[in-house]
C-alpha cells in the first residue's frame, strides 16, 4: 500500500526558478502514486492575488499539482501564514482546502490494535508566545481581509505582499527564539486533543524530528524545514510509523 506524504514551507516564488524545478520534481517523482499528499502551509513565499497563478513558473506548479490529483493521489492544503489566500487557486486544480489541524490515520500495519494517527498542522497555532502574530492571524484570516486581497488590483496586492513579508522579517529579527518557537504545552495539547501518536508541522523551519512525552507515552514530533533554505524535507506515513526524510532531487 502506498504511503501518505506531508510537505510544508516550500516557499515557491517566481523569482526562484530552481525552487520551482525542485518541487515539480518532487511532485512528479516522490509524490507520484502516493496514497495522499498534504501540503501543510506556506507552499508559496507569499500569495496575495489570483494574478500570481498566471506567472509561468507558478502555472507549472499548478499544472504539476493537477497531474498528481488526476493520477489518483488526493492532495490537501492547510493554509499557511504566507499563503492562506491561495486556497481558491489551489482548489481550481483539485487540491482540497483542509482544516487548520487534520488527523491522518494509517491502517497499513495490521499488527496495531488501532490505526497509527498523526496530527498535522502548519505550526503557527503552536507558537502561542508570539502574541502579536496570533492577533494578526485572527484579523488576516477574516472573510473581509480575504475579500479585499482578491478584489485589490494585482499591482497593489503585490506591493502589499512584499511590504508584509519585509515587515515580517523585521519582526522576526527583533523577537526572541522563545517567542517564535513551538510551545511544548500547545504541542502536547494538540496531540492529546486528536488522540495522536505523532505530530507533523512546519512554520518554524527547524528541520528535525524529536520526541516528547504526553500522558506517559513518547510521541514523535516532526518539524519540517524550509525548502528555499536548502532544507527540503518531508514526512512519510506508512507501515504504522512516521519517518522524516530529505528530498535529494
Amino acid at each position: 500500500m502506498a504511503d501518505r506524504l506531508i510537505v510544508s514551507d516550500v516557499h515557491l516564488s517566481a523569482g526562484d526558478p530552481s525552487g520551482v524545478d525542485r518541487f515539480v520534481a518532487f511532485l512528479t517523482g516522490t509524490a507520484a502514486g502516493a496514497r495522499s499528499l498534504v501540503i501543510a502551509g506556506d507552499l508559496f513565499e507569499f500569495w496575495v492575488t489570483p494574478d500570481q497563478a498566471r506567472e509561468p513558473s507558478m502555472a507549472r506548479v499548478f499544472g504539476a499539482l493537477r497531474h498528481v490529483v488526476d493520477a489518483g493521489t488526493p492532495v490537501g492544503f492547510i493554509e499557511g501564514n504566507r499563503d492562506f489566500a491561495a486556497s481558491p487557486e489551489l482548489r481550481s486544480v483539485g487540491v482540497t482546502t483542509l482544516a487548520d489541524v487534520v488527523a491522518i490515520d494509517d491502517d497499513s500495519n495490521g499488527s496495531r490494535a488501532r490505526p497509527f494517527r498523526v496530527a498535522v498542522t502548519h505550526g503557527d497555532l503552536l507558537c502561542r508566545k508570539d502574541v502579536r502574530y496570533q492577533a494578526y492571524r485572527r484579523v488576516a484570516r477574516t472573510p473581509l481581509v480575504r475579500h479585499l486581497l482578491r478584489a485589490a488590483p494585482a499591482s497593489i496586492a503585490q506591493r502589499s505582499g512584499r511590504a508584509a513579508r519585509a515587515g515580517s522579517k523585521r519582526e522576526m529579527a527583533r523577537k526572541s527564539e522563545g517567542e517564535m518557537g513551538l510551545d511544548a504545552g500547545a504541542v502536547a495539547e494538540m496531540i492529546r486533543a486528536h488522540d495522536a501518536d505523532a505530530l507533523v508541522c512546519g512554520h518554524v523551519h527547524w528541520g528535525r524530528c524529536h520526541r516528547i512525552e504526553v500522558d506517559g507515552a513518547s510521541r514523535d514530533v516532526v518539524v519540517l524545514g524550509a525548502w528555499d533554505a536548502g532544507d527540503a524535507t518531508f514526512a512519510r506515513i506508512g507501515g504504522g510509523r512516521l519517518t522524516f526524510e530529505r528530498f535529494a532531487g
